[in-house]
């Protein structure tokens, strides 16, 4: 079942070239408007200690007193994590192509921008405090350090280097994600059943309930039978813009013609079947001067978006990878398809 809640987006969309957890896995930075990074990151995969110095003989940790070296630790290394580096090390490549190919390069400049529409994405649904602890532990949870975090901002930089030029809005575009932002939205509640079947015994339980009854018994079953992440919240929705796309256009539509508590049809959706009970009718908000602005600025990146994911996923699907180690080729091979 797709969550109807749309997810937050980052503003870095190196998704393609992402570990299991991960937006975008990691290795050294590695510039793509030239060769040079990529020579300097495969020196630094080099062993740099000879045998016997006292570095070589240091353990890379110790457990409860045992000493953990590189030979017990890189096939799990490699097996946990390797489909991602390869893949980052074969998209940079790539992308390096690319750039020297049309002559273009990547500046300081162009990677703050990255880092600044990731805070700017984060920013919108909380403050500034909480975006900062957002993105931390954003990155926490996805190991991204100092190093694989400049990575993943040079990556979306290059990307997007490559897709603004072709990418084009129209003002029907712009006045559409004005409607969204500001215009009327419905509050509602939602049950998600798997099966029809399903769905037909919620709904007749709700026939013949009524106002605060209707509500309270909604907000007990979507809670106690629905498979939607909002069963948690009762059922409960955020606002919804009938002209927001990101929502299925069959509860978008079901939305439009129902009046505050009365209940919908069983709705078909692409995975499982859906109730939805209308609470409220929000009126639409007056936009500030700069909105449209705004607006225009926040579609253009939507599509960049876009449009920087299907390039990494064809540059990808492009690379030609072979794996010798025995950990790092099973890692590989069993990547999951893009």
């Amino acid at each position: 079942m797709r969550r109807l809640i749309p997810l937050l987006a980052l503003g870095l969309v190196p998704i393609a070239c992402s570990g299991p957890a991960s937006p975008a896995s990691s290795r050294d930075p590695l510039p793509p408007a030239d060769s040079k990074g990529l020579r300097e990151a495969e020196t630094s995969l080099r062993p740099t200690t000879t045998p016997g110095s006292a570095a070589a003989a240091r353990p890379l940790a110790i457990i409860a007193g045992t000493p953990i070296d590189a030979a017990r630790i890189a096939p799990l290394l490699y097996e946990a994590s390797g489909r991602a580096v390869l893949e980052d090390i074969a998209l940079d490549a790539a992308l390096a192509d690319r750039l020297r190919q049309a002559n273009l390069t990547i500046s300081p400049a162009d990677i703050e921008f990255e880092r600044q529409t990731l805070a700017s994405s984060v920013a919108q649904s909380s403050t500034a405090s909480a975006s900062s602890e957002l993105i931390d532990r954003i990155r926490r949870d996805r190991g991204l350090g100092p190093r694989r975090f400049e990575a993943l901002l040079a990556r979306g930089a290059s990307l997007r280097k490559l897709v603004a030029p072709g990418v084009t809005i129209t003002e029907e575009q712009v006045s559409a994600a004005l409607q969204v932002r500001y215009g009327e939205r419905r509050l509602a509640r939602i049950i998600v059943a798997n099966a029809r079947q399903d769905a037909a015994e919620i709904r007749q339980q709700l026939d013949g309930s009524q106002g605060p009854e209707l509500a309270a018994k909604f907000t007990e079953l979507a809670a106690r039978r629905s498979v939607d992440p909002s069963n948690l919240r009762g059922g409960l929705l955020e606002p919804i813009s009938t002209a927001d796309s990101s929502y299925p256009q069959s509860i978008r539509a079901n939305l439009a013609q129902l009046q505050p508590g009365v209940l919908s049809p069983i709705i078909a959706l692409d995975s499982g079947y859906a109730i939805l009970l209308l609470e409220a009718v929000i009126p639409a908000d007056q936009p500030p001067s700069d909105a449209r602005d705004r607006a225009r600025s926040e579609v253009t990146l939507r599509a960049q978006r876009v449009a920087m994911e299907r390039l990494s996923r064809e540059l990808l699907a492009a690379s030609n990878v072979t794996a010798f180690d025995e950990s790092l080729r099973w890692s590989w091979e069993t990547r999951p398809a893009r």
